[in-house]
């Protein structure tokens, strides 16, 4: 279980919980850069290794819903895990391209303390599936034969909300 991040955003309660259970355990990193990892390379490296390497990578709210963290979770394969209380934020932050249920798990702020009992129960197997099946959506492909990328989605999406404006909404 890996996590990066600081408890410097809105989600400050969620985060200092989730540093205090990722301290009580060895299967858990929880990586504070020092400094905003935005502007300093290693600490962007040191982060995207810890996705790479981890299983579950833990997503609690941060500055945006959609923000780089989840997608970079994704695209390194490691499944996003949720700190919402309604279901729906996670489900439809990404529902025009991924079916993110399929991939992610939520965890309610008030059962951070039982994190280690959730992830338990998952089937990281079928997550794993989901991931490597769904990035594909998120990602920019070099191909001229790929089908459904991040390039052919966004066309899609385009598509539809001009269709939508064009039936007078």
């Amino acid at each position: 279980v890996g996590t990066v991040g600081t408890a410097k955003q809105a989600s400050r309660n969620v985060r200092l919980q989730i540093r205090d259970v990722c301290g009580n355990t060895s299967s858990c990193v929880f990586y504070a850069p020092k400094s905003s990892i935005q502007k300093d390379h290693a600490a962007i490296n040191t982060g995207l290794l810890l996705k790479r390497t981890s299983t579950f990578c833990l997503e609690p709210p941060g500055e945006s819903p959609g923000r780089r963290s989840v997608v970079d979770s994704i695209l390194l394969g490691c499944i996003p895990v949720f700190f919402e209380e309604d279901d729906h934020n996670w489900i439809d932050m990404y529902s025009e391209f991924v079916n993110m249920s399929a991939m992610g798990v939520n965890v309610r702020p008030s059962q951070v303390s039982s994190l280690a009992v959730i992830l338990h129960g998952v089937d990281v197997g079928e997550k794993k599936r989901q991931l490597r099946r769904q990035a594909v959506r998120l990602s920019y492909s070099l191909s001229d034969h790929a089908v459904g990328d991040a390039i052919d989605v966004f066309a899609e999406l385009l598509e539809r909300r001009r269709l939508w404006w064009s039936e007078g909404h």
